[in-house]
């Protein structure tokens, strides 16, 4: 019994087959073509898309012919009238037949669902009157192109009797046959719903077939898209657009077939062409892009406008989007997009790498750090990248992460200048003035000119006591365009520890006239004017610089010996008493001020100061001259003995030094010591009456 039951069963599901594909068959013509001479040149297959007869078949079955007859199902033959539908892409066409018969016309059940690559198929051929050939077979492709539908391949090569046979699927039909496309290892089948974009139109059958060509259609060109061939689909599909300047579809798959070898002039070219038949936001996108690839910013930021409701990719599109508006110098729409373009996690590190550049012109460093960071986490390489991080770091205050991200660049192109000057401005902060030379010197050999740096270096070698090179560098700063009060001041500096006081007199005087108004400048002026032995010039900018509060030294010191050389000893006197109530420790300053002292008869004071200046270690032979008079004004004749006989020794020969001297010894009974230099005194001149009696 249950034998029985699945006998039934089989019986059944074999009839239902048979009557889906018998039922098909109705909707199916065979077609025979014929020449001018009424020969017979191709037969092929047709499917009626409506209830008046009208047919639907591939061009390439009307090749060479001048007429055509159609057979249906049940025998009745009709002629094709006219053509009335064409769709250039695929070479789908529609054409009417006459219906004088009456004949009641089966309309196709085309199926509205996707198939997919490896999916199980029949292809029904019409083969002849009332014959059908069925096979199975499977997609070897199934592939969704942009704008067309669904492209198929089937794994057979089938031969042109197979032109306008169909696919089906759950008895519905899915697709037109086209054989013999170039370049296609297989079967080419054509999407049915293509039938939607055929351009009506009312052509003689005749008429028509003399404009056809075998392959004038872009089967080939979208296999070859299908399969990601894009060279040879950005070519044919090229090719076609020129010869059918309106095919918006062309067109538009020529852009975007170059798209994908990144032939942005092309896109270009191609998709302008598209949107002058059609706008369509997609394109405007994708063109959008190529415009930015080729540095056509604003045009960029203008197809974007255009494009911003159907993206082509949104994290791409926001990041190109973004990075057009900085590169226009739009750092305030830059910043959304580019953050847009992260937070929908864009993977490209270009978005991040452009939105750290955008804060930093903003002068938002943190936030440029951050971004920056970002795109090193994505594994960005780039000596920019590394070279701006350090710049915000550096602009932070935060040296040492600066130099590290400046060695970075520098691994990856050791002949980046601006790394090079960059790292030598940071090691100038961190006062390592070696490490600045070495790297701007290295920058100046790579071509960079640049007052700062120029400056900068100059500094470096000024406090490593360079100043021939401090010098030659700060000329080269001023020549630059430096011309600010410091760097005449500093270069006056340099020259003044290189002993060209005339040259640094000229920079103190330069540094004046562009505005310095200080006590240090004043001070430089004078000390150089010193040097140079111009002492009233020298008094009168030393004076000036004691008068802005200074309370150094040896600006008192100077001042002091300007007016000595003068012979101004009241002035000398007043500035070195200045000098020791500043704190001067220097035996020399003592000693001048103890001798001007005792030369303007202020003994006491002069007493006291040589003793200070001796014990400070000074031996000028003035010093102990004095101090030997003193001594004998004291009475206090060893004392007297020893500073008079040190002065002696040191070379003072003056007539009272051998008076002094004679009184102190004739004073200690030392009799010979006393004729000795008591006859040495009358010899120079000494006739004092007392001299002989002592003698």
């Amino acid at each position: 019994m249950q034998k029985v039951f699945y006998g039934i069963i089989c019986f059944l599901i074999s009839s239902y087959g048979y009557l889906a594909t018998a039922q098909s068959q109705q909707s199916l013509y065979f077609v025979q073509t014929y020449n001018a001479s009424g020969q017979a040149v191709q037969k092929g297959t047709a499917i009626i898309i409506d209830q008046q007869g009208t047919g639907a078949t591939h061009q390439n079955l009307f090749i060479g012919a001048t007429s055509a007859k159609v057979f249906t199902a049940d025998s009745s033959v009709h002629n094709i009238s006219t053509i009335n539908g064409f769709d250039p892409a695929t070479g789908l066409v529609k054409f009417a037949v006459d219906n004088t018969l009456t004949t009641k016309f089966v309309k196709a059940s085309i199926a509205s669902a996707k198939l997919e690559s490896g999916a199980a198929v029949k292809y029904l051929q019409a083969t002849d009157i009332q014959q059908f050939k069925e096979n199975s077979t499977k997609l070897s492709t199934a592939q969704a192109i942009p704008g067309y539908g669904y492209f198929y391949i089937l794994p057979d090569n089938l031969g042109k009797e197979a032109i306008g046979s169909v696919i089906m699927a759950s008895s519905q039909f899915a697709g037109i046959i086209v054989s013999g496309v170039n370049g296609v290892n297989g079967t080419v089948v054509v999407d049915l719903r293509r039938l939607d974009q055929a351009a009506a139109m009312t052509n003689g059958f005749s008429n028509f077939t003399q404009k056809i060509q075998e392959n004038g259609h872009l089967l080939a060109a979208l296999a070859a898209y299908a399969s990601e061939d894009w060279q040879k689909s950005a070519d044919a599909f090229e090719s076609f657009a020129k010869v059918n300047q309106r095919d918006f579809f062309a067109w538009k798959m020529a852009g975007m077939a170059n798209f994908q070898l990144k032939n942005h002039q092309k896109v270009i070219t191609n998709l302008s062409n598209a949107l002058k038949l059609k706008s369509e936001p997609m394109l405007f996108s994708m063109r959008a892009l190529a415009y930015f690839e080729t540095n056509q910013y604003e045009l960029a930021i203008n197809d974007f406008a255009q494009s911003a409701s159907e993206k082509i990719n949104e994290a791409k599109w926001h990041a190109y989007k973004g990075m057009a508006h900085y590169e226009l110098t739009q750092n305030e729409q830059a910043i959304p997009d580019l953050q847009k373009a992260l937070d929908l996690k864009y993977e490209d590190p270009k978005a991040a790498y452009y939105l750290g550049n955008a804060y930093f012109k903003n002068e938002a460093y943190d936030k440029a750090i951050a971004a920056y960071d970002q795109a090193v986490e994505k594994n960005y390489k780039s000596e920019t990248l590394f070279n701006n991080r350090g710049k915000a770091r550096f602009l932070k205050k935060n040296y040492e992460a600066a130099i590290q991200d400046y060695d970075q660049a520098l691994s990856i192109k050791s002949n980046y200048d601006k790394a090079l000057e960059n790292r030598g401005a940071a090691y100038f902060e961190l006062k390592n003035y070696e490490k600045v030379i070495q790297d701007y010197i290295k920058a100046f050999e790579l071509g960079l000119i640049d007052a700062n740096a120029y400056e900068q270096i100059a500094i470096a070698y000024f406090t490593t006591a360079n100043f021939s090179k401090a010098i030659e560098f700060y000329t080269k700063a001023i020549q630059a365009g430096k011309n600010e009060v410091g760097i005449y001041q500093n270069r006056g500096m340099a020259y003044l520890q290189e002993n060209n006081a005339t040259k640094a007199i000229a920079d103190f005087k330069d540094a004046i006239a562009r505005g310095a108004n200080d006590g240090a400048v004043f001070q430089l002026l004078g000390t150089a004017q010193f040097e140079n032995k111009n002492y009233e010039e020298a008094i009168t900018n030393l004076e000036r610089a004691i008068s802005f509060g200074i309370q150094d030294t040896t600006l008192f010191l100077n001042t002091a010996n300007a007016n000595l050389a003068l012979n101004r000893k009241e002035g000398a006197v007043s500035y070195l008493k200045k000098a020791i109530a500043a704190g001067v420790q220097s035996p020399k300053a003592y000693t001048d001020y103890a001798i001007l002292l005792f030369e303007l008869g202020q003994t006491a004071e002069a007493k006291i100061n040589i003793e200070r200046a001796i014990s400070l270690g000074a031996n000028s032979s003035k010093l102990f001259l004095y101090n030997g008079y003193l001594a004998v004004a004291d009475k206090n004749w060893d004392k007297a003995i020893s500073s008079l006989e040190k002065a002696k020794e040191r070379g003072e020969k003056e007539p009272k030094l051998y008076t002094a001297l004679g009184t102190a010894y004739y004073q200690k009974n030392e009799s010979q010591s006393a004729i000795e230099n008591l006859k040495q005194a009358i010899n120079l001149g000494e006739n004092a009456p007392v001299n002989y009696e002592m003698l």
